[in-house]
């Protein structure tokens, strides 16, 4: 049994940058790992995928009978895992060569810490390290009005999920900041390194559909109030409501806006 299982999900992926994220997990340096790859049917890369599986026996491949969509492949990659600690990478971004011997010492280190994150690297012409908040309470601070946690980066406790639950399969989008809060509701502590771990490609994330916003909406409605005072709580959920109505166009100017005033972007 490996101390890491790296839980992942693709379908018809470029495939030069399935091939970069998977090599960037067989270089990293820490080697105690397994890496679960769940493919939905009709995969593009099925060939290619299985024949980089036969010639690296860290990785498991896993495919779906039917198409079943992200969040469900989690859970199924989620269940097959029996490691001590669960980490999130997606298959057109790429580990830093230490991440998982950094993430895995710390925590290793300090056992009150559950969830782990670290900063990333926006994957640009010009590129930027995304800086996310140290500590538990700053995290929890953050998570009123952003998602101080990047998904791909963070190694958590695979027993969080046994106790807690997957992944809210209802959530299409935001199924991240579903979980954080809920883990935030049942008093997981929160933690990020302050240090990019890894290279976040924004080829097919800057134009995120409105939709997406409904979700974070739901989700802050479904949690708050167990997390936060009543009024900061309630104020949340007023914002990320009429965030939710907010067209696209308009958002994004929000959004420049506030990533710059809040100072968390800064070239490498």
């Amino acid at each position: 049994m490996s101390t890491i299982d790296i839980v992942m999900t693709t379908f018809n992926e470029n495939r030069e940058l399935l091939e970069r994220s998977l090599n960037s997990v067989k270089q990293q340096t820490y080697t105690d790992f397994r890496l679960i790859l769940v493919l939905e049917p009709n995969d593009v890369n099925s060939c290619f995928v299985d024949e980089y599986a036969s010639n690296n026996k860290w990785m498991v491949v896993i495919k779906n009978r039917r198409k079943i969509g992200f969040v469900a492949s989690l859970n199924k990659g989620l269940e097959t895992s029996t490691a001590k600690y669960i980490a999130r990478l997606d298959t057109d971004d790429m580990c830093h060569v230490d991440r998982l011997h950094k993430q895995v010492q710390y925590l290793e280190e300090n056992h009150d810490t559950d969830v782990l994150g670290a900063w990333v690297t926006y994957d640009d012409i010009s590129p930027v390290i995304r800086r996310y908040p140290e500590y538990h309470n700053e995290i929890k601070s953050d998570f009123l009005f952003s998602n101080p946690i990047a998904h791909p980066a963070v190694l958590l406790k695979r027993e969080l999920f046994e106790k807690f639950g997957y992944y809210d399969e209802s959530f299409v989008y935001s199924e991240d900041l579903e979980l954080w809060l809920r883990l935030l509701a049942k008093g997981c502590k929160f933690h990020n390194l302050q240090e990019s771990l890894l290279t976040y490609s924004i080829e097919r994330r800057d134009d995120k559909p409105r939709l997406d916003r409904v979700f974070m909406y739901r989700a802050r409605l479904k949690h708050s109030k167990s997390v936060y005072r009543y009024t900061s709580a309630i104020f949340s959920i007023l914002i990320y409501k009429l965030l939710a109505l907010t067209p696209n166009n308009l958002f994004i100017i929000i959004k420049r806006v506030l990533s710059k005033k809040i100072g968390n972007l800064y070239k490498e």
